[in-house]
């Protein structure tokens, strides 16, 4: 009997990538964590995508002080508590770069976990196998 686990070896480690993705993406940006998603692309290629792609990158490679302004309002508009705010500009100090997915592709810690979702994965299919 032969089983080929290459598939479930390649799934098991993204998979594991894609939960500290998750779960490492800002609280801020709880929206932006919900949204990574893992494609496929052929039986030993994946890649991970996320459709706020632009502000992962703000809070990957943080940004410098810049003016924002309005695009199809004549005012910016946002709360604090139960405060609102309104204005024709304003002046961000910038955001710190948070490299937060280079550190996911950087930690050695999730080795492990990735070896427990690998052999996890490998039992179910020779459990399958063997019935």
């Amino acid at each position: 009997m032969t089983i080929n686990i290459t598939n479930d070896i390649y799934f098991a480690l993204a998979k594991v990538y894609l939960k500290a993705l998750q779960e490492r993406t800002p609280v801020a940006s709880s929206l932006t964590s919900q949204m990574w998603d893992l494609d496929i692309v052929d039986d030993n290629t994946f890649k991970f995508s996320n459709p706020r792609g632009d502000i992962v990158l703000f809070l990957e490679e943080g940004t410098k002080p810049h003016i924002i302004t309005p695009k199809n309002k004549k005012s910016l508009r946002w709360k604090k508590g139960n405060k609102e705010f309104f204005a024709k500009k304003v002046n961000h100090p910038g955001t710190e770069a948070l490299h937060f997915v280079s550190s996911i592709f950087n930690d050695d810690s999730l080795a492990k976990k990735f070896e427990e979702v690998l052999w996890a994965r490998v039992e179910k299919k020779i459990e399958a196998a063997i019935k």
